[in-house]
């Protein structure tokens, strides 16, 4: 198994991670060699030799064939012993701050964020802790934060309870570097009267996720989070967590694009029946285009930012795209495009 130094610094950097990557790593090289520990009576005799340095000559004439493997083989063999080795070190002894015997942190009332998976820059800790004690100096809400390493009783749930002094309005941040999901949201009922479930929802989703985490860190994460609770605290609640994700976005505009070409095609069928005129069946069909163009494409857009250049941009998309379809006949014939006449266009 080859890695990048970089990969394998960051898979040995997590204690869980760790040991089933060594684990691995062993088993893949026994697995390799498992024809030496089994092989035949002359080749251990040979690969005994080679470790002993003694009776380097008898077992030539009977062993010839197998000699020309004896290095390779017992490099391979040698491998496999510097990996459990290695295994069985770092097993027992795990790299210093990356112990999870050494999560045990006393929470303090003073100390709002207790980091014992070491996920935040130092830097980064200290200011994050005098925002949350701003936040609850000016709203009277408190936000904790602690992480660690996968399930673990230290700190227990009384001891958090106690170290911090949580109330109906406190929130705790759980971040956990081992789990799919990094962050987990645990809030009192007056938190949750002015943010509800699914905001932490898509809080937790949001930031919390494996390819967030993939490309922007750990550390960015939390800080993130923090930063939206900080925000609709402050502000007495939101109904989803602040910004506009830019792949949200895309969704967004998409979804406008698509509702003007509906609304587009509807204008060009041909007044029939009790529809006197094409708006008509605009007006009939905007269920549909309607919930593309401004529930799926407007709504998100203003419920989680205050920027009007998405919302602008959103509504140009689906003006222009049905625009471009209503008019689709006189648009291709200026553009020098060839268009097939239809009973609808005469």
């Amino acid at each position: 198994m080859e890695l990048s130094g970089a990969v394998t610094q960051k898979v040995l950097s997590r204690p869980t991670l760790r040991v089933g990557f060594l684990s691995n790593v062993c088993m893949s090289a026994i697995d390799r060699n498992k024809s030496i520990l089994t092989g035949s009576r002359c080749q251990m005799k040979v690969l005994a030799s080679a470790f002993s340095g003694i009776n380097k000559g008898k077992d030539s004439d009977t062993c010839t064939t197998w000699a020309p493997q004896r290095k390779a083989s017992l490099d391979k063999l040698k491998a496999s012993l510097c990996s459990l080795a290695a295994f069985a070190a770092l097993t027992m002894n795990p790299v210093p701050g990356m112990d999870m015997d050494a999560q045990a942190i006393e929470i303090d009332s003073r100390v709002p964020i207790a980091d014992a998976a070491q996920v935040l820059p130092k830097g980064v800790i200290e200011s994050k802790q005098e925002q949350l004690r701003s936040l609850e100096r000016d709203t009277g809400y408190k936000v904790r934060v602690l992480s660690r390493y996968g399930p673990s009783d230290s700190p227990s749930i009384e001891e958090i309870r106690k170290g911090w002094q949580t109330d109906e309005r406190t929130i705790v941040v759980f971040v956990d570097p081992s789990s799919p999901n990094i962050l987990v949201f645990n809030f009192g009922p007056e938190i949750q009267k002015i943010l509800s479930r699914p905001f932490f929802t898509e809080l937790q989703s949001r930031y919390g996720n494996l390819f967030y985490v993939r490309e922007n860190g750990e550390a960015r994460a939390v800080e993130e989070a923090l930063d939206a609770l900080d925000v609709c605290l402050r502000k007495g609640g939101c109904a989803v967590p602040p910004g506009l994700p830019y792949n949200q976005y895309i969704f967004t505009l998409g979804t406008s694009i698509v509702g003007g070409f509906i609304c587009g095609a509807t204008l060009r069928i041909k007044p029939q029946g009790f529809v006197r005129r094409s708006w008509v069946w605009a007006l009939l069909f905007s269920p549909l285009w309607g919930t593309l163009s401004i529930n799926f494409g407007l709504g998100p857009v203003v419920s989680r930012t205050d920027d009007p250049v998405p919302l602008i941009a959103n509504i140009s998309a689906s003006i222009v795209a049905a625009a471009l379809v209503a008019n689709y006949p006189d648009v291709a014939d200026k553009v020098g495009l060839s268009v097939m006449s239809t009973d609808a266009d005469e």
